[in-house]
């Protein structure tokens, strides 16, 4: 059962936003307009509906826009912004700098310790920028893998368990990977959707950075060579392949005929339409010897630089987004893990993953294992650094290039975007 938003509650949260400087009128409607993923607000057009209905100082809209790049930075020239964006783990390191988020440090002091403390500590990261909190999680896309339980019980194989390592997944990849009586393959080994959720996944559990917090570039370092090395040998051993712009794997393939997908979370929306008996594997480790970790993406939301009316206006919709039945419902939705500890509490939410295998495994076994980041300091994504990383990665995996001319291609290709970097900071 759904709260109501009551007049009395906007009155007393834009009472609050008074107190930390926010001059707002009660006269006329507030518009808030929120820009996002496609398909993230479709589904959460439901809730807003609801919002709307159940108060009149403001009125959401949801008009169709994106949060990419290109449309806030013609937003912002234009003078246009939205009010709210939808965020993910690049936006408070392009946009804070640029002084076009609003921080939301005052807003927390006021709201008290628990709150802030109700949100996953993984899901914290990459929403802070020099000390100051500019977004806020709702859900988590959590980078990972999958095994079809068909494939392994069909040679027997036993699912991979909690603590197995690189060496494990070679090895369960060659039993399991079949040929046709033509030599074609009838069974992938391993299928990953592309260097960003395979690749960066290995690097951070190698604890490899292409460049350091000190803006030294690294892809000569031990570490980032022998996690290509790995990747090259069970390429040149047919043991791996991938999806996005590297090899042609169609969707059957990848649902159907790969006995590992690597592949994040939010992948579950495409094994549910086309029945893939996929199960999400334990957290990957290199090595006996080392620790589990992964890549986390929170989506949550910031407020953008408009006017002070309309930022307080924004302020109590994204309060009321980050409710613990919103951020559950907003969830379930979207079969993804929320970013608060009240919401995955809720009896809604427990009755969710409780009945998902692969939730389950999602909430109880990654969200308290370490994020390794990629491989690049936070505020290096505003270099364009990640279209650099994938572009030289695909034509090493598409072996146009040897790792030596990877390594230096690439070495100098972000030194250059250092220099650059800096110099506009």
């Amino acid at each position: 059962m759904h709260r109501k938003v009551s007049r009395m509650y906007i009155c007393l949260v834009l009472c609050l936003l008074f107190t930390i400087g926010a001059t707002v009128s009660l006269a006329a409607p507030i518009e808030v307009d929120i820009w996002g993923n496609a398909n993230h607000l479709e589904a959460l057009k439901p809730i807003i509906e609801r919002f709307n209905s159940e108060q009149q100082q403001i009125v959401v809209t949801i008009p169709g826009k994106t949060e990419s790049h290109t449309n806030i930075m013609t937003a912002a020239a234009g003078g246009v912004l939205p009010a709210i964006i939808e965020t993910a783990g690049t936006i408070t390191p392009l946009y804070a700098p640029l002084g076009l988020i609003v921080p939301l440090d005052d807003f927390l002091k006021k709201m008290g310790g628990d709150y802030i403390r109700d949100f996953l500590p993984v899901g914290m990261e990459g929403n802070i920028y020099e000390g100051k909190v500019f977004s806020l999680p709702a859900f988590l896309q959590i980078e990972g893998g999958y095994y079809n339980k068909e494939i392994l019980q069909k040679y027997g194989l036993a699912p991979p368990k909690p603590g197995w390592t690189w060496s494990d997944l070679e090895q369960l990849a060659k039993q399991a990977r079949q040929y046709g009586p033509d030599g074609s393959k009838t069974v992938h080994g391993i299928i990953a959707n592309g260097p960003i959720n395979f690749d960066v996944v290995l690097l951070g559990q190698s604890g490899a950075k292409l460049v350091d917090d000190k803006y030294r570039v690294l892809v000569n370092s031990e570490p980032v060579q022998s996690t290509y090395r790995w990747i090259l040998d069970w390429r040149a051993n047919d043991l791996l392949a991938y999806r996005r712009g590297i090899d042609d794997i169609a969707d059957d393939e990848y649902a159907y005929r790969a006995a590992f997908v690597m592949d994040a979370s939010y992948r579950q929306f495409f094994w549910d339409s086309v029945e893939a008996p996929m199960v999400t594997a334990p957290p990957l480790r290199r090595d006996a010897n080392s620790l589990p970790s992964t890549v986390f993406t929170n989506r949550g939301w910031a407020i953008m630089k408009t006017t002070p009316e309309k930022e307080a206006a924004a302020l109590v919709v994204v309060q009321y987004l980050l409710r613990p039945e919103i951020v559950a419902e907003w969830a379930i939705r979207l079969n993804n893990p929320p970013s608060t500890y009240s919401a995955i509490n809720l009896p809604a939410y427990r009755n969710h993953y409780r009945d998902n295998v692969n939730m389950n495994i999602w909430i109880n076994s990654y969200t308290i294992i370490n994020n390794s980041g990629f491989p690049w300091p936070s505020a290096f994504e505003a270099s364009n650094i990640r279209s650099a990383y994938e572009a030289e990665t695909i034509a090493l995996l598409k072996g146009q290039k040897t790792l030596p001319q990877y390594t230096e291609d690439l070495s100098v290709r972000i030194a250059a975007m250092i220099t650059d970097f800096l110099a506009g900071r």
